[in-house]
């Protein structure tokens, strides 16, 4: 009988081992699971808010760049019209049909699409291409009065938009 006793001992013995295993595997479990919706939690917050600053940085250093080239052939465009200028100066050439035949083959010369001549009050003589409407005339003919080099955007009859250099 005392193996029996023992018997019954060692079952009650191993039914709370049993559970005690069941309730430390179980919480366990509920810990593991918190700390890994924790952990993604945090990382998702993190992982957004790097994606935001990568962003910005990428846009910023795009910013730059487009800065940069429209700024290089801004200067490119201007040099090939200094280049006109310097071809045919002003002075050195009366106005007629010699000096606009000139004009027009220095812009045949750079690729143009069009040259004309403004006066400071808006009035366009085309020497080259088709004519350009100029959708701001009225900033047009203020930047032309104060001898600021104008940029403005126009319109070529055939319906296609065009930045003008000046």
């Amino acid at each position: 009988m005392t193996f029996a006793a023992g018997g019954a001992e060692f079952q009650v013995m191993m039914g709370k081992t049993k559970k005690f295993f069941a309730v430390s595997l179980s919480c366990m479990v509920v810990l593991c699971v918190t700390v890994f919706v924790w952990i993604v939690s945090s990382m998702s917050r993190k992982s957004e808010g790097t994606i935001s600053e990568i962003g910005m940085i990428y846009m910023s250093e795009m910013s730059i760049q487009l800065k940069q080239k429209f700024d290089a052939i801004t200067e490119l465009y201007l040099s090939q019209v200094e280049g006109i200028v310097r071809r045919t100066p002003p002075g050195s050439v009366s106005y007629g049909e010699e000096f606009l035949e000139e004009l027009s083959l220095g812009s045949r010369i750079r690729a143009f699409d069009f040259l004309g001549l403004y006066t400071k009050d808006g009035e366009c003589e085309v020497i080259y291409g088709d004519s350009v409407e100029i959708i701001d005339l009225g900033e047009f003919e203020e930047l032309l009065v104060m001898g600021t080099p104008p940029f403005p955007l126009g319109w070529i009859p055939r319906g296609i938009s065009c930045f003008c250099w000046g």
